[in-house]
């Protein structure tokens, strides 16, 4: 027999089984579960026949008398079909239907309408709006109703296995996506761990760096690798022994550059680059170049300060000796004299490798010996020369590489030591020294005073100031001896030139009177060959004067003696004066002398200084101008006097032009002609004694033009 239950309107016997809401009960794993089939009729009798007709075991027939008990059972369990009569008091069929669908969980659950008559057929239309799925009339052929039934179970079966393999494949996916999901944690946990370890290795093989972190509100450092103990010699718990105490390490600017750093950061920005220094634990002072950025940490929703500083101690080092280098090759480059060398190449190393220098230069020939020194207080220099004349030091050996001295105060007196505490201070006087070697040759030594840090780096050092030092003072030397023989040079010129004069003057007196005496004879037929030939031998005078008076100006010049004498005169008086004594000699050649002088040039020159400028221009063109005319042209232009010397002859190379004015220059088409190559540099050099200026436009063949400038008041 089915198993029935009635339901009444009474709450107390909803769920009179046990069971809770929408579970059904299960027999046997072997049975299939038992269907509940909910029938809902409001007479007994029909109730009472649907369930003799369905009664076998595996169906549970729920009885309702009406549409409100059905809801009601419906509410808190469920059924694979619903057998409803149309008509019932007080809620039909059709208006239970309707709610049975409204209710997102029972609206799947299958409906079939009983109806007691044929008459009846007219709510088919409505059942079916409502949500009927089928019609069976009264009286119910059992046979009908037993296969339609058996349709609706073995439909409902079939959802519910399906439902099963459905929440049996979502459960194995579930497990599936939780085994994909561990294993994706378990490698991203193991690819973290090696990431980690690979930073872990990385940052204990740097060994020119310290890798920190620290938190930002207390500035405790949380975080440092090893290279900070092998760096600075501060343990590793130093540095993380408490809030903002590795802070403690650096100078006090350095902390408020880097606190004022870390307090600028912000979450995701750039980070911060500073240099500072860092006092290591034996009192070395290292320096580091240490960029900061905030970052989130490890821990969620914290912030973190993350550094890097790298160790450029060496790198700022090397730079500074190099920059140290520059300055020291510019300063000993800067003169030739001796004793300034010996005082810059004393000065060059304090304070920068130690407390004083001293540097000592070898006499020679005729030069006396210089001692040079330098202290880190100027003011101090003069009691620590009168320590060096009174406990000299052992000349380091010839070599050029440095020799040490660690303590020279067992060397010096009870008084000396005294004199050197008091200006080197207290403690071992570490003395460095170098020879100064010259090309063949040891020109002096140079010693270094209380050099507080001695190393590989600073004895390099002082072997190269030493090499510079001595190459500085070797030219020094060579160019003091190479004035010496100038000097020598100019002394000899200047008086070979005095004895040259000496016979030249009463020469060219004694031609002169021969040539107005020869003037003089009358109806000789010789007159002429002899006047000719005294002109020529006056000619040679006056160059041999010229030269020697060349010689004489350049000595003057080389010595500074070049002394200009200014009286007021018209320009073009002296041009014309010149012009008489040229003209002469252009009529002889047949060539002509061309003069364009404007009146009234007046000014305030020195006259035999300018009569020698005008000499030589003149003197050039008539050399030099071939068989073509000679221009002499004066004029004023502005506040100058403007004077051009111009010819049509060989004219001077591109190349020369540029060199026309230096001292022993002749030019390369002009060497045919003789001369010493001082005419013109004198030229300038007197030119510019009067404050004008001198230039000269020339092309090959076409002849030169000479422009002179001078102020017409003597000054510019």
């Amino acid at each position: 027999m089915a198993s029935t239950r009635e339901l009444s309107l009474s709450p107390e016997n909803d769920d009179r089984e046990g069971h809770a809401p929408g579970v059904r009960g299960r027999g046997p794993a072997t049975q299939p579960a038992r269907v509940k089939i909910l029938a809902v009729d409001d007479r007994a009798e029909n109730l009472l026949a649907i369930e003799s007709v369905l009664g076998t075991a595996e169906y549970e027939i729920v009885k309702a008398r009406s549409g409100a008990d059905a809801l009601r059972f419906l509410l808190r369990d469920e059924c694979a079909l619903i057998l409803m009569d149309v008509q019932m008091p007080h809620m039909d069929g059709i208006e239970t239907a309707k709610l049975v669908r409204a209710n997102e969980r029972t609206r799947a659950i299958p409906i079939v309408f009983v109806t007691a008559m044929s008459d009846e057929e007219r709510y088919v239309a409505r059942g079916y709006d409502a949500g009927a799925i089928d019609y069976l009339l009264k009286p119910v052929d059992p046979d009908v109703l037993r296969a339609k039934v058996a349709a609706f179970v073995e439909l409902h079966r079939a959802k519910q296995e399906i439902v099963r393999q459905a929440a049996l494949l979502a459960e194995q996916e579930k497990r599936e996506r939780q085994r994909a999901l561990a294993q994706l944690e378990l490698k991203n946990l193991r690819r973290e761990r090696a990431a980690q370890e690979r930073y872990r290795r990385l940052v204990e093989g740097i060994t020119h760096a310290i890798v920190w972190t620290a938190d930002p509100a207390t500035l405790a450092c949380t975080f440092v690798s090893p290279a900070a103990e092998k760096l600075t010699g501060h343990p590793v718990d130093r540095w993380t022994s408490g809030p903002d105490h590795w802070l403690t390490l650096l100078p006090d600017s350095a902390r408020a550059r880097l606190l004022d750093a870390i307090r600028g950061l912000a979450p995701g920005a750039e980070g911060v680059s500073i240099e500072h220094e860092l006092v290591c634990a034996d009192g070395r002072m290292l320096r580091f170049e240490t960029e900061v950025r905030l970052v989130p940490s490890e821990e969620e929703g914290r912030l973190e300060v993350r550094g890097f500083s790298v160790d450029v101690t060496v790198a700022r080092l090397a730079e500074e000796t190099l920059e140290f280098l520059d300055r020291a090759g510019a300063g000993l480059a800067e003169s030739l004299d001796l004793a300034t060398t010996a005082d810059v190449a004393a000065r060059i190393g304090v304070p920068f490798l130690a407390a004083a220098a001293v540097v000592h230069v070898d006499a020679v020939d005729a030069l006396p010996a210089i001692l040079a020194v330098a202290h880190r207080d100027p003011s101090r220099d003069g009691l620590l020369r009168d320590l060096v004349r009174d406990a000299p030091l052992a000349r380091p050996r010839e070599d050029g590489r440095p020799e040490v001295l660690d303590d020279a105060r067992p060397l010096l007196s009870a008084q000396a030591a005294a004199s050197a505490e008091a200006l080197l201070g207290p403690g071992p006087i570490r003395v460095v020294s170098v020879a100064l070697r010259g090309r063949d040759r040891v020109v002096g030594a140079l010693q270094f005073l209380a050099v507080p840090h001695l190393d590989a780096r600073a004895l390099r050092l002082a072997e190269e100031l030493g090499r510079r030092a001595a190459q500085a003072i070797d030219h020094a030397l060579v160019y003091r001896a190479a004035q010496h023989a100038v000097s020598v040079r100019d002394e000899f010129i200047s008086i070979a030139s005095h004895e040259l004069r000496t016979p030249l003057t009463p020469l060219h007196l004694q031609m002169k009177a021969l040539q107005r005496a020869v003037s003089a004879l009358q109806g000789s037929p010789r007159r002429e060959a002899l006047l000719d030939r005294l002109g020529t031998c006056a000619r040679q005078v006056d160059r041999m004067t010229r030269l020697v008076a060349n010689l004489l100006d350049v000595t003057r010049l080389h010595a500074g003696r070049l002394e200009v004498e200014r009286e007021p005169f018209e320009l073009g008086e002296l041009v014309a004066d010149l012009a008489g004594r040229f003209r002469d000699e252009l009529t002889r050649s047949g060539r002509l002398l061309e003069l364009q002088l404007e009146p009234a040039v007046h000014g305030r020159w020195d006259r035999l200084k300018l009569d020698q400028v005008l000499t030589n221009l003149v003197s050039n063109a008539v050399r030099y101008g071939g068989q073509g005319p000679v221009s002499v042209t004066l004029r004023r232009e502005h506040d100058d006097a403007v004077l051009v010397v111009a010819d049509s002859g060989i004219g001077i190379a591109p190349d020369d032009v540029a060199l026309v004015f230096d001292r022993y220059h002749k030019g390369t088409n002009s060497r045919a002609h003789g001369g010493l190559g001082l005419g013109l540099y004198i030229t300038r050099r007197i030119v510019e004694a009067h404050g004008g200026t001198i230039g000269v436009e020339s092309r090959l063949g076409e002849g030169s033009v000479f422009t002179v400038r001078l102020p017409l008041d003597g000054a510019r």
